[in-house]
């Protein structure tokens, strides 16, 4: 059963995200699972780290890019502007925002842990705590999946995954 076990506003500088997009014919059984499988298979972390040190410590994000009527999905992680971009991988720069985040709390073994239900649970989480507002969702522009290994463990019978919603009012009390 999903849990939510943190809420937080965060400000975020601005950010370059590099990794590689991907888009909904990208899908397969409605997920990007695969895609993480072969992230993990590759190795492809380490090659995008390889030179560069991440702006997070190294958490993995999928990031989720709706503007224009185009939905593009980014694996990768965020880096400080102007880092320079591996061969092989491509970019989008991030300008400085507030950040709502939510811990979720679920079971990766049955999907509970992924896609809409626990986005929306984060998101109204957010609401409900003051953090994020109702335009924020009909705004949205880019939210995340965090995979942070201080908490995410895929490996767990119940682990956490953040769910990150960038908000329409940069200069707001933030927790960092």
């Amino acid at each position: 059963m999903l849990k939510i076990t943190h809420l937080e506003k965060q400000k975020f500088p601005p950010l370059e995200f590099i990794g590689r997009s991907y888009d909904n014919h990208d899908r397969q059984n409605g997920t990007f699972d695969h895609l993480w499988q072969q992230w993990f298979a590759n190795d492809l972390f380490a090659q995008l780290r390889k030179e560069n040190d991440p702006y997070s410590g190294g958490s993995a994000y999928g990031f989720i890019n709706e503007s224009n009527g185009r939905f593009s999905y980014w694996i990768g992680d965020l880096f400080d502007i102007g880092t320079p971009i591996p061969q092989g991988f491509e970019s989008f720069t991030l300008g400085q925002a507030s950040v709502g985040v939510a811990w979720v709390s679920g079971r990766t073994d049955n999907n509970e842990l992924f896609g809409d239900r626990p986005m929306k649970t984060a998101f109204e989480a957010l609401k409900e705590a003051k953090i994020a507002q109702q335009a924020d969702w009909e705004h949205l522009t880019y939210f995340f999946e965090r995979y942070d290994d201080r908490r995410f463990d895929v490996h767990a019978k119940e682990t956490i995954l953040d769910y990150g919603f960038y908000l329409q009012d940069p200069d707001s009390p933030v927790n960092n």
